[in-house]
C-alpha cells in the first residue's frame, strides 16, 4: 500500500494517495471541509491518474494534501483497502493519531463530522476513515472516504 511510510506525509497524504490509486477510472466527487462546519465538493469527475501527490482528473488536477474527503456514488466491491493503523511519532502522533483512535471506537455508529456531514463509520485505517450513508445538506451519497487529519470534530 504505497511506498511512503517513512515521510512526514505518512499521516494523511500518503494514505489518501493510496486510496486514490485504487480509484483510477472511477467517478468521484472531491470534498473540502472548513472548521466552521461548512463543506463543498466538486462536480463528479473521473480519476485519470495519481502521481507525486497530485490527483489528475477529467476536469481539474488537485494537490492531494488539499483533499479532505472523497464521495463515491457507489459502494465499492470489494472494499477499498486502507493502510493499517500504526503507532505514529512526531506530527502524526498529535494530529492524526488521536482522531483515528476516536473514530475507530465509533465503528458502526452514526456521527456528524465537523458539524455538517452525517455519516456511518465503516472502517478506519491510517489517516483515512471509510463511511457510508452520507447525508450532506440535501444531498445523500452511499459511500465516502475522509482524511482523518481534516476532521476537527465529531458528534454522536
Amino acid at each position: 500500500m504505497g511506498v511512503f511510510d517513512k515521510s512526514i506525509c505518512d499521516c494523511c497524504v500518503c494514505p489518501m494517495q493510496c486510496v486514490l490509486e485504487q480509484l483510477k477510472g472511477e467517478r468521484i466527487r472531491i470534498g473540502f471541509l472548513s472548521n466552521q462546519g461548512s463543506f463543498s465538493f466538486s462536480n463528479p469527475t473521473n480519476v485519470n491518474r495519481v502521481e507525486n501527490f497530485i490527483l489528475f482528473t477529467d476536469s481539474d488536477d488537485y494537490a492531494i494534501h488539499t483533499i479532505d474527503f472523497i464521495i463515491l456514488d457507489f459502494v465499492p466491491d470489494p472494499q477499498i483497502q486502507l493502510k493499517p493503523i500504526k503507532n505514529s511519532l512526531g506530527e502524526c502522533a498529535c494530529i492524526e493519531g488521536p482522531m483515528t483512535n476516536l473514530l475507530e471506537s465509533r465503528i458502526n455508529q452514526t456521527v456528524r463530522i465537523n458539524r455538517s456531514i452525517e455519516v456511518n463509520i465503516v472502517k478506519v485505517g491510517q489517516g483515512i476513515v471509510s463511511v457510508k450513508d452520507i447525508v450532506a445538506s440535501a444531498d445523500n451519497f452511499p459511500f465516502g472516504l475522509f482524511s482523518t487529519c481534516s476532521i476537527s470534530q465529531i458528534r454522536i
